[in-house]
């Protein structure tokens, strides 16, 4: 591909340091879309994932919840540390203790996240509200407190995030904070077709608004 067979890439999710290092020496045009690669030398495309964190944690707190839990899928990832960053963020605003706003990390093993969702159901200080990572997350884990015989949103309210198809077909239908997937490969499109037309363009950092879609996952504890 270097030696001719593409004039430019669009690199999606998270890129390893190996690939940025050669694209940097082949001086090859490319821009990174997604939340798990920022790099000074390339362009970035990505949503705002810290006010993701904010606004989904917002939302519970605007319902009442104080107990709340953030189920993360990698405590090393950007995205994820941006999400959980808004997410006590959030609730440092709303005064909750220090030692608040538990968060738990359980990548994408579905077996995991059951686990995890018994254990929040059956303690006597169970939280009220879960922020999940992604919305595939938070799909598993309303299964699995379902499957306990509890009623989301009745005893438990979930929120994921990116508003997969799934989210609002399910019942009930997930609350979520929507990322602008479609705008994030437009935006890095444009972006890379300048690139390859200019390619002494200084590197730039685009990070794109995001949105709550509150739907039937949440509700007051």
């Amino acid at each position: 591909l270097s030696q001719g067979g593409v004039d430019g890439w669009m690199l999606a999710s998270r890129v390893g340091d190996e690939v940025l290092d050669w694209l940097r020496e082949a001086a090859l045009p490319a821009v990174v879309v997604g939340g798990d690669t920022v790099t000074a030398a390339l362009d970035c495309v990505y949503a705002d994932n810290l006010d993701a964190g904010l606004q989904a944690t917002r939302h519970l707190l605007s319902l009442g919840h104080r107990r709340l839990a953030y189920v993360g899928r990698d405590a090393t990832a950007i995205s994820d540390k941006a999400r959980l960053l808004g997410y006590r963020q959030a609730l440092a605003e709303a005064g909750a203790e220090q030692g608040d706003g538990a968060a738990f990390w359980v990548g994408l093993d579905e077996s995991a996240l059951a686990d995890l969702a018994r254990s929040f159901v059956a303690g006597p200080q169970r939280p009220t509200a879960l922020v999940a990572f992604d919305d595939r997350h938070a799909l598993a884990l309303l299964r699995a407190v379902e499957s306990q015989g509890f009623d989301v949103p009745r005893d438990l309210s979930i929120v994921g995030f990116d508003d997969i198809p799934m989210a609002a077909l399910w019942d009930p239908p997930l609350t979520t904070v929507r990322m602008p997937m479609r705008e994030m490969g437009a935006v890095a499109l444009r972006r890379l077709l300048e690139r390859i037309e200019r390619p002494d363009l200084p590197a730039t950092k685009m990070v794109l608004p995001v949105e709550m879609v509150v739907r039937g996952s949440t509700a007051p504890p």
